[in-house]
């Protein structure tokens, strides 16, 4: 038998030296007698595991509504990757009470010196996704400034479907803000492009404002259609052109093809992404396959659950055939064109490995 969310609990009031608060709670939840209380924190306390055949109760599921708000946080920055979808559901009850330390949780990020395997890596992640869920406007500010960050790219990924989802057009300020970044770090602008289309395909009256702020990336061209930019924003912005020409073919803007054209005939945009300048007006024609689906949603509980069944091993992955094979070689030709055949595959779509999963939590993580 385990008891991986109590542990939880307790250890993360022992971490904040509130060993007598670790005790009542133990007694609270699993209703032993005050010896069998203490002597189960200060087994925790040494660092060991509480032996399982030591106790009878069956505590492997807490009831987290009996928590006050600081026990709450505390569960919560110590629950790791994946926290019981209760502590979750828990926490969306309390948002007013909560908003504040999920805050600060946020705007404190990580610290390098702690251990690979110490829990709180995540905690950043929790309150981020809470503070989404609860659509909080002065978490907005905090965003920006974490997603500013060199090597923000791991956290980024935690929120790049909750944050557009959840603020929905509040949100396009900030992107727009995260767009308009001018260092050499192009990453947040990638994403804040992503997350803009995303808001676009959920909320269809904001196009023209967010298709304006993407247009604006885009360089000039001469009266021959020639680009008119240095060569050293040529290499520094390709990556940002290939994600916005990427966003016209997914919000089906063609409003720009001179410029498109001058890219693509330029060279500078990656057609391994987006395939040649004949794939690019393919995807225009009116028999083109979407894109990208804008029929599926993010939920914060659908996603805990999937997550906590994930790390609990109850989900498997039973793929329904065998996957066809590249060829070892490609094909002998002076020159090798990508052409899209397929439409991309949403985060939220079923995996096309047949697991029955999301591909966001299969074959994505593969790639």
């Amino acid at each position: 038998m385990d008891y991986p969310n109590l542990e939880v609990l307790v250890k993360a009031l022992l971490a904040q030296g509130h060993k007598v608060e670790a005790v009542k709670k133990v007694r609270q939840v699993t209703g032993w007698g005050l010896k069998a209380s203490k002597d189960y924190v200060d087994v925790l306390a040494s660092g060991a595991d509480f032996p399982p055949e030591a106790v009878s109760a069956d505590i492997s599921v807490v009831d987290y509504t009996v928590f006050s708000d600081a026990e709450l946080l505390a569960a919560l920055e110590y629950a790791g990757e994946a926290p019981h979808p209760d502590l979750i559901r828990a926490c969306l009850a309390h948002q007013e009470a909560l908003t504040p330390g999920l805050l600060a949780l946020l705007e404190a990020g990580t610290d390098l010196e702690w251990p690979d395997s110490d829990p709180r890596w995540y905690a950043e992640v929790h309150a981020g996704l809470l503070l989404c869920a609860f659509r909080e406007p002065a978490a907005l500010p905090v965003f920006a400034r974490r997603l500013r960050e060199e090597d923000s790219d791991e956290l980024v990924e935690w929120f790049e479907d909750a944050l557009p989802y959840y603020y929905g057009p509040l949100a396009i300020p900030m992107l727009v803000e995260l767009l308009n970044i001018q260092d050499a770090y192009v990453y947040p602008s990638i994403v804040a492009c992503q997350m803009l289309v995303y808001i676009v395909l959920h909320h269809p009256e904001v196009q023209t404002h967010v298709i304006a702020a993407l247009r604006q990336h885009l360089p000039q061209v001469d009266a021959d259609g020639n680009l008119l930019l240095a060569e050293a924003q040529r290499n520094k912005s390709s990556i940002l052109w290939t994600q916005i020409v990427s966003a016209f073919m997914d919000l089906q803007y063609d409003g720009d093809d001179a410029r498109v054209k001058a890219l693509f005939d330029a060279g500078v945009l990656d057609t391994v992404i987006l395939g040649d300048w004949k794939a690019y007006r393919a995807a225009f024609a009116p028999d083109a396959p979407p894109l990208w689906d804008a029929g599926h949603v993010y939920d914060i509980e659908e996603d805990y659950e999937e997550r906590y069944e994930e790390a609990q091993g109850l989900i498997l992955r039973v793929p329904t055939g065998p996957l066809p094979l590249p060829p070892i070689f490609p094909p002998a030709s002076d020159e090798i064109t990508f052409v899209r055949t397929v439409p991309k595959v949403g985060r939220n779509d079923p995996c096309p490995c047949g697991s029955g999963r999301k591909y966001k939590h299969c074959c994505e993580k593969k790639a």
